[in-house]
């Protein structure tokens, strides 16, 4: 078997949920780099909120009651059989980068969609929850009506799974670390109104 090196090809016991069989900690992942040159990646089972300033100081500072770290599975296998990697190294906008919700940014019209779905700013009152609309890959994508039902999905061994949400294979739903340090386990039917509004940072209420 080869083994590349690199940090971002290492497996590291803290990344991966027990829960999580999709893969047995992956390595070696080729990934084009933006630069055309190839990387090689480790997968891992945890996803940043693509939503949040990244850029402040603190977790503290991204707000007490903010999802900052959710599960996304180390493989996920669509129904169209193409397969996306959770790839924890991976610093580059693209599907396989850690996180969900993120979007590639508007001053970086060169970056690589992430294909990933995050919530349109500002989001209704709760009693207008129907008309959430999302934004696929891009900040410049154009809002449009949700097409899943929830958005936490369960990862079953052997179904087709879909890449553009996070989720888990806890039964009973899945872990978010939270900005205050504790962790909540959010049920898979949970509905979009209360999940998008504990990742979408204070600023887009």
């Amino acid at each position: 078997m080869i083994q590349h090196g690199g940090d971002a090809n290492q497996t590291w016991h803290s990344f991966y949920d027990p829960a999580d069989s999709t893969s047995n900690k992956l390595r070696d992942i080729p990934m084009t780099l933006p630069d055309g040159s190839t990387g090689y990646y480790a997968t891992g089972s945890y996803a940043a909120n693509g939503t949040l300033p990244w850029g402040l100081g603190t977790i503290k500072d991204l707000g007490d009651n903010r999802i900052v770290f959710a599960e996304r599975p180390q493989v996920c296998k669509t129904s169209s059989g193409e397969t996306v990697y959770n790839l924890w190294g991976v610093g580059f906008f693209s599907p396989h980068m850690p996180a969900f919700a993120a979007l590639a940014p508007l001053d970086s019209p060169e970056s690589w969609t992430t294909g990933q779905v995050s919530p349109a700013y500002p989001l209704p009152a709760e009693g207008n929850a129907d008309q959430i609309r999302v934004r696929i890959g891009r900040e410049d994508a154009v809002p449009q009506p949700q097409d899943f039902k929830y958005p936490i999905q369960r990862i079953i061994n052997g179904e087709p799974c879909e890449p553009r949400l996070p989720g888990s294979m806890h039964s009973g739903g899945m872990n978010c670390l939270m900005g205050d340090g504790s962790v909540k386990m959010f049920s898979y039917r949970t509905s979009p109104w209360v999940f998008w509004n504990a990742c979408v940072p204070p600023r887009a209420e």
